[in-house]
């Protein structure tokens, strides 16, 4: 959960005559799915021998942790298309331009992204050299994590290309490897795809975003561990940009979400019976169809919040009156933060856990539920300490 995750991390301001709107519903996403991401991973640490069959019912829900971080994803690309948007309608004369020039432009990324990720990475490192006995096989994750002090893991973590290498995509602390494939899309975005958008227009970008995505996977016939195809699902988050301001198509982007997410829903039901299941071809169509329900809803989103404005409170949107509750939002201000810190508690409380008699109920139990408080409330003041000192003002937090 992946970072996303920068980006995501944000409320996005668009202007709106005469008075700016916050989509503070974007905050919302963002924290309920880093929330499932959380669950997710807890749901890999739980051993379904011997539960309660309405627990392995719950673990069963939370199988898509993949396709939640390809929300971030999409949700990024809506987030930095926007300032382009604006800029587009103001006449801006070129691409670097729209976004403030390059080297700007990655210095506000590396500003936003780099700082918690580096003190995350320290952390996870200090405690695996503190903790006694090495990479013992106990969990899902502590082993994986290991080796971690060889000089290749480092250095590509340091980097940010360790998903480049299977070896050490999921090493030290592994949703880090999303965070690297972000990162990368990064500079895709002005140099690539931008461009492209600039030239070609809509269609002609998200299909040349789905060829770089898969071209790794059929002229190399690898990386399919980093999953390049993200590159298609920020160029959906950017198609979704564009599409605002259009309120005459506001249904449109609706039934587009709705459609896309029942095949979705279909396409995981029907998985195990499906001959692509597990290969990097079944989460590839899963990602572009969740990423395509995902930026229909944000350009209905986008034009309900405007509306709304207008409108009595008794008329706001039922979901996005949910995904704007505080504790929506409270939980997408530090979900980045969420994200990098989870796997480190989860994996330090798992190996507490293991040492304790317990059955595989209360075990169980007690990773779903103390893991959970405990990875946000870690997280909570892991984003004060190494992620609030970074941001910008609330008026320009993206």
């Amino acid at each position: 959960m992946t970072s996303v995750l920068a980006e995501v991390g944000k409320i996005v301001e668009v202007r709106a005559a005469p008075r700016r709107i916050r989509f503070e519903h974007l905050d919302g996403i963002r924290g309920m799915t880093s929330l499932y991401v959380v669950l997710a991973h807890v749901g890999i640490l739980i051993d379904r021998d011997g539960v309660w069959p309405w627990l392995k019912w719950v673990i069963d829900l939370t199988r898509g942790g993949h396709t939640a971080v390809s929300i971030f994803i999409v949700l990024s690309g809506y987030c930095l298309m926007m300032p382009v948007i604006r800029s587009r309608n103001s006449n801006s004369p070129s691409n670097l331009d729209s976004i403030g020039g390059f080297l700007p432009y990655i210095g506000r990324r590396a500003r936003r992204i780099l700082p918690p990720y580096y003190a995350i990475l320290i952390l996870c490192l200090l405690v695996m050299a503190l903790v006694p006995g090495g990479p013992r096989p106990v969990g899902n994750w502590w082993s994986t994590m290991w080796p971690a002090f060889t000089k290749g893991v480092l250095i590509s973590h340091f980097l940010l290309v360790h998903n480049l290498n299977e070896g050490w995509v999921y090493k030290i602390d592994a949703p880090m490897w999303s965070v690297a494939t972000e990162w990368q899309i990064y500079f895709l975005f002005p140099l690539v795809l931008l461009p492209i958008f600039r030239k070609l227009g809509v269609a002609p970008l998200i299909v040349c975003s789905i060829a770089i995505g898969l071209a790794p996977l059929y002229f190399f016939r690898r990386f399919e561990w980093a999953s390049p195809w993200f590159s298609a699902l920020f160029a959906i988050g950017m198609a979704s940009a564009v599409g605002f301001g259009r309120r005459d198509r506001r249904r449109g982007y609706l039934a587009i979400a709705a459609s896309f997410a029942v095949i979705a829903a279909a396409l995981t039901i029907c998985e195990g019976r499906l001959s692509i299941r597990g290969s990097w071809k079944f989460q590839f169509v899963m990602d572009l169809v969740s990423g395509g329900a995902v930026g229909g809803f944000l350009a209905w989103a986008a034009e309900r919040v405007m509306l709304e404005t207008t409108l009595p409170a008794r008329f706001r949107s039922p979901i996005l009156l949910f995904l704007t509750s505080r504790i929506a939002t409270w939980l997408g201000m530090f979900s980045y933060s969420l994200y990098l810190t989870h796997a480190l508690v989860l994996v330090v409380l798992n190996l507490i856990i293991s040492k304790l008699l317990l059955n595989p109920n209360a075990r169980a139990l007690g990773i779903l539920g103390l893991g959970t408080f405990l990875s946000i409330g870690f997280a909570f003041l892991f984003y004060l300490a190494a992620e609030k000192p970074f941001l910008r003002q609330q008026g320009n937090r993206n």
